[in-house]
């Protein structure tokens, strides 16, 4: 049993040897890797940090686990390889509430489950490694972004293959290989700012298209400005790759 008194020294031992729904996070875990394969709520407290410093991902989330993480920097900023913030394969929603996934070799976020994944003034930034992007969407259910920002990654900010992609008021900003890119993926972006993604070496620079909307599919009230593409017949606001209909 662990108290606050008598903390768990990880967050891994904390889920493995306690049956609690809630589990309160102080100062650093270096976990090397956590593995969320229960229903948990992840509580941060003051300056919370979980964090890896080898190769592989920080928090990796499966089976059919529900996970709601709150106030929680995940930093994989000494990982080595590819190491993604979050991957996730679960069939459970996850809610990150005023979570920051930062510095990490492989993508912010890497998700191929079925379930759902909501940010809430939520940011993912500063992937370090070549082409690492942000969010990396594969799953069969919703990405929803509100209050959040993706930036500073050095590929797409968000790259989406499946599934529904949920934006409002949200920054999706300079992020090096291009902004959001939509392959075979519902959409909804409202009151948005798309900005600053793209660069001399990219095949577009803030929204890629590459699918053929639905009349539910929107980009409403949202900005899209000063985006950059070079390569090819790069075009730096829209590009739209697959047929679209007036």
């Amino acid at each position: 049993t662990c108290t606050f008194a008598a903390p768990c020294a990880t967050v891994g031992y904390a889920l493995t040897n306690t049956a609690s729904a809630t589990i309160v996070l102080t100062g650093t875990a270096n976990d090397d890797g956590v593995t969320i394969d229960r229903d948990v709520t992840l509580l941060g407290r003051g300056s919370a940090e979980m964090t890896r410093s080898t190769g592989g991902p920080a928090v990796t989330i499966t089976g059919t686990s529900a996970v709601s993480i709150y106030d929680v920097m995940i930093d994989g900023g000494g990982s080595t390889g590819s190491g993604n913030g979050i991957t996730s394969s679960t069939s459970g929603d996850v809610s990150l509430y005023d979570v920051t996934v930062t510095n990490n070799q492989g993508s912010g976020i890497n998700w191929t489950g079925t379930g759902n994944l909501t940010l809430t003034q939520s940011q993912v930034s500063d992937s370090t490694g070549t082409n690492s992007g942000g969010i990396n969407w594969a799953g069969a259910g919703t990405l929803t972004l509100d209050q959040s920002t993706v930036s500073g990654t050095k590929g797409i900010g968000i790259s989406a293959s499946a599934g529904t992609v949920d934006i409002s008021r949200s920054l999706i900003g300079s992020n090096a290989g291009g902004g959001l890119s939509l392959t075979a993926t519902g959409f909804h972006i409202e009151n948005a700012i798309i900005a600053n993604n793209g660069g001399v070496a990219t095949n577009f620079g803030g929204v890629l298209l590459n699918t053929s909307p639905s009349t539910s599919d929107t980009i409403l009230f949202s900005t899209i400005a000063s985006n950059h593409a070079s390569a090819g017949a790069g075009i730096g606001g829209i590009s739209c790759a697959a047929q679209v209909n007036d």
